[in-house]
This record gives C-alpha cells, structure tokens and sequence, in this order.
C-alpha cells in the first residue's frame, strides 16, 4: 500500500508595510521542510489583497 504524502498550501499575510512577506516565506518553507511536508502553492497577501507567490 503507498504511503500517502501530504500537500499543503502555505498562506502568507502580511498587515503593514513594516513587515517582510520573504522573510515570513523563508520561515513557513523551513518549518515545513522540518515536518516533512511538501508545499503544492503559496498564497500570499497584504490588507488589499491576495496574489499568488513564486516559489
């Protein structure tokens, strides 16, 4: 029987201009690099809006 890996899609959010969206997106790829989990896509925002983001 396969073992099923998990997909997750990581939502990044940031709500001024104080904060840095690729500093937040290196920390969500560490940690779900540390659980073993593979990201499918990254969702990325700011208090306008949601836009996708490379990986």
């Amino acid at each position: 029987m396969k073992q099923k890996q998990n997909k997750t899609i990581a939502y990044l959010r940031v709500s001024s201009i104080d904060q840095d969206i690729e500093k937040n997106k290196a920390d969500i790829l560490k940690l779900a690099n540390d659980k073993g989990l593979s990201i499918i896509k990254q969702i990325g925002g700011n208090s306008r809006g949601v836009l996708p983001l490379n990986m």
